[in-house]
């Protein structure tokens, strides 16, 4: 029986060191048919030379398509325009999927018709590839229960994780973008909320994708996270999800309060972090009872010596190096 195509859409901007492994992460999916589209978002690196070594090898089944800097959100819809898939993936250039990601995934998609998406688990690994953690263990959470931790952001997903059904997105998008173009960050987050109004997702229970740890992880300056935060946390409430699972819209903007105040912690700007968790507390005093609130408050209070260290122990890696091979011809 012929395998049914995913397309993988792969935005990058200036991440010529890791694209080449992320490319042949994806050709050398086990058990799927795959497709590879790269949307160069404008790099000022050796990213258009490296394509250049590598098409031939990648063959046919990659594609390459450069664009004027717009963020991710664009490149991703560019690429999904030009995808031909049953399936989508979406996934960041500096992270790897494991060889069975999508065969995992499709298989879940395959026995439940109705489900929009299933995703993977991931470990971490670290700049040079080494291994931080093998799996990032997540609680297994389903219906009801799963759509609010999505709406409040308990529970991150993150896009390379994540095998999408190109009907959902039709059905629910027609031919419009599907991320946000305004949305350079958590545009993700916003996407998955609009699918669960109507669908649902499926947690393959497995680790399934690499992601990576570096001091260039694209994570953006606190300030713009924060006007993005606020952005995107009014369109989530827009969609009515979290009001129809009976969540005050109080609550998910202080809960991404205390994301903009871990957002200041990680640039070292802590009188801003305290600052958005007392917002935090001004716009729903029941947030003292979120975990998230008290895991930032607890990084402040180790004192910036001591937290610095163990930001960056996290970013080391022990185990052994991953390394992908090459793609088959």
């Amino acid at each position: 029986m012929a395998l049914s195509l995913t397309s993988v859409v792969i935005p990058t901007y200036n991440r010529a060191a890791y694209l080449p492994l992320t490319v042949e992460s994806a050709l050398n999916q086990e058990g799927a048919e795959v497709e590879v589209i790269v949307v160069d978002d404008g790099s000022t690196d050796e990213t258009a030379a490296i394509i250049e070594q590598k098409k031939n090898t990648w063959g046919q089944r990659f594609r390459y398509v450069w664009q004027e800097n717009a963020e991710r959100s664009v490149a991703r819809n560019h690429g999904l325009r030009l995808a031909r898939g049953e399936f989508v993936a979406f996934l960041d250039s500096d992270d790897l999927f494991r060889p069975h990601h999508v065969s995992m995934c499709v298989k879940a998609l395959a026995d439940d018709a109705e489900l929009a998406a299933a995703f993977g688990d991931h470990g971490l690994i670290d700049a040079s590839g080494n291994v931080i953690s093998q799996h990032v263990r997540r609680p297994a959470f389903a219906d009801d229960r799963f759509k609010r931790e999505i709406c409040l952001k308990q529970l991150i997903i993150f896009p390379g994780e994540v095998l999408i059904r190109r009907a959902a997105l039709e059905d629910i998008f027609g031919t419009t973008e599907v991320f946000d173009p305004d949305a350079v960050m958590l545009e993700e987050w916003l996407l998955w909320v609009t699918l669960l109004c109507k669908f649902n997702f499926r947690r393959v229970g497995h680790p399934t994708v690499w992601r990576r740890l570096h001091p260039n992880s694209t994570w953006g300056d606190p300030e713009t996270f924060e006007r993005q935060s606020a952005r995107v946390t009014e369109k989530v409430i827009g969609t009515g999800l979290p009001a129809s699972l009976g969540i005050p819209s109080r609550r998910v903007r202080a809960i991404n309060r205390t994301h903009c105040a871990y957002g200041y912690y990680l640039s070292g700007q802590w009188s801003l972090a305290l600052h958005q968790l007392g917002e935090a507390l001004r716009e729903y005093p029941s947030v003292v009872r979120e975990r998230h609130f008290w895991s930032v408050a607890a990084r402040l209070g180790v004192g910036k010596r001591l937290s610095r260290r163990i930001r960056q122990a996290r970013h080391l890696g022990r185990g052994n190096l991953i390394t992908e091979p090459r793609p088959k011809p």
